[in-house]
């Protein structure tokens, strides 16, 4: 018993070096899910005339592998922006590197055809990464492509200049990483602001470099209708800011392709029935025009106006639209939004509670009219083959209703109001609904971490009970905050919704990620 005393105080030990080295290694962002007990202190340098990535023998190499692994090899031997060059000193005669630099890195994949033309919700993102003080090879496995690029990135993270070298960092380490979350998504609003393509894949290369993997596109809103469409051209014609702020077939492809090369899948949001203003240039019957709101200084203003849930033609042109962009994008969520309808907005026309009486069993319960506009949607996109996200109001007006056309396996619902949103999380789990959270405390706007561990701590407490409430889901470790915190295997995780004109983006990542 003797020994086992003297063994307790050591583990202790053991531990808080453990916990000691993994906070030295501050480059890396997020947070891998395990590093090896003791992550060392030691440097290795790498020579840029010399290093190369290299697949094992027999990983098939596709387009998307070869790209990703000349990208980084690029990042790495910049580490900089893509867009600046660093020269570095010519490399001695015979291009022998330094004794004791790392010359490659070896990339192995078990299945390198899995997602190499589409990333799915739930692919393995996965790998191991290991680096010793010794051998001139670094080792990178991954059960995907898509893991291989998160791996990727943690090595170029750990990759630092100094001086005239490139030094790799925290060595020797082993790194264990696999995502908490299976959607870590981004919401960029392009109608209100609107941000050209060259923009948007600025915020892709972020999102990269921060591993989040859904970039939500709230493509149109009451402001502006940027999206050029075949079947309505003149929405986008009449509806974008001017000619020069839309968006063609052909930039949507581009942005898509540029997010499929960053493991980032694209979920485009066309919010009806509310926040509809600029739908108006289809037909101005499709829409309410409630002047008595929309004079308002204060928002809602524009953002009041409904589509006319009552009038025919609003349908068809939802169809048409809905039909059309379910084909420009390859993802199988699309979200249709559902929030803030106003009731006042309705109020201004007596003809719209006149045709529910008729029409809806006597109903003036503008509820009831809702909840047939989305009887009336759903099957526009499950026609389309895609499944809905919805935010939550769409949720709350459907649930318990008799033939909902909302199932958890056809729909995601977004939370997104602060207030009580731990009740509309615990409603949306108790009903098996996937969930995503956009919702919490808010943050002060100083972009440092240091400012906000408490509150980000409380929301990760707040999340995690909200999830262990609910017993009648199965969990999956691995998409736990913690590796002793289970989490819903259902449950999909977003922190970000953010105003990017107004907060720097790179900062402001870094304080949300700190828990995901």
């Amino acid at each position: 018993k003797r020994p086992m005393v003297r063994l307790a105080p050591l583990l202790l030990l053991a531990v808080a070096v453990a916990v000691v080295e993994a906070q030295r290694c501050q480059n890396l962002w997020p947070q891998p899910k395990q590093l090896s007990p003791f992550v060392g202190n030691g440097t290795r340098t790498i020579d840029p005339a010399v290093f190369q990535i290299k697949l094992n023998s027999g990983v098939e190499q596709t387009d998307i592998i070869k790209t990703t692994i000349e990208r980084y090899k690029r990042l790495i031997l910049q580490k900089v922006p893509e867009s600046t060059q660093i020269v570095y000193p010519e490399s001695n005669g015979n291009n022998a590197s330094p004794s004791g630099a790392i010359t490659e890195l070896i990339v192995n994949i078990k299945d390198s055809s899995t997602g190499s033309t589409k990333i799915n919700l739930g692919i393995d993102e996965s790998y191991k990464l290991e680096i010793t003080l010794d051998r001139h090879s670094a080792y990178l496995n991954a059960q995907t492509w898509v893991g291989m690029l998160r791996g990727l990135e943690t090595f170029s993270q750990l990759v630092q200049p100094m001086a005239y070298d490139l030094v790799v960092t925290c060595v020797p380490i082993v790194i264990d990483d696999a995502p908490r979350f299976p959607w870590r998504g981004l919401l960029l609003d392009t109608s209100r602001h609107f941000h050209p393509v060259w923009s948007i894949k600025r915020v892709l290369d972020a999102m990269s470099y921060n591993k989040l993997n859904v970039f939500h596109w709230h493509l149109i809103d009451a402001e502006s209708f940027p999206l050029v469409l075949k079947s309505h051209p003149e929405l986008a014609a009449k509806g974008a800011w001017n000619q020069d702020s839309v968006y063609t077939p052909s930039d949507v492809a581009e942005v898509i392709q540029y997010a499929f090369s960053r493991g980032i899948r694209v979920v485009p949001e066309v919010d009806t029935p509310g926040h509809t203003y600029s739908w108006r240039h289809a037909d101005p019957k499709m829409i309410l025009n409630c002047a008595k709101l929309v004079t308002r200084a204060a928002y809602p203003g524009i953002n009041s106006i409904a589509l006319d849930m009552t009038y025919d033609n609003t349908y068809s042109v939802l169809k048409d639209v809905y039909t059309e962009i379910a084909s420009l994008f390859s993802d199988s969520y699309l979200h249709v939004g559902g929030d803030e309808v106003i009731a006042h907005c309705l109020d201004e026309f007596p003809r719209v509670k006149q045709w529910m009486q008729l029409n809806l069993n006597g109903s003036t319960n503008y509820k009831d009219l809702i909840r047939y506009f989305r009887y009336r949607l759903s099957p526009m996109v499950t026609d389309a083959k895609k499944k809905m996200i919805v935010w939550q109001e769409a949720f709350e007006e459907m649930e318990g209703q008799p033939n909902s056309p909302l199932f958890p396996n056809n729909t995601i619902v977004q939370v997104w109001k602060n207030d009580n949103f731990t009740d509309a999380v615990r409603a949306s789990l108790s009903s098996k609904f996937p969930t995503l959270v956009s919702a919490g405390p808010p943050f002060p706007q100083t972009p440092r971490l240091e400012d906000h561990t408490s509150e980000l701590q409380s929301l990760r407490n707040l999340v995690c009970s909200l999830l262990l409430e609910n017993k009648n889901i199965s969990w999956r470790n691995h998409y736990s905050f913690t590796t002793s915190v289970p989490s819903l295997e259902t449950c999909y995780f977003i922190l970000v919704h953010l105003d990017l004109h107004t907060i720097a983006l790179y900062q402001r990542l870094r304080v949300l990620l700190s828990i995901c």
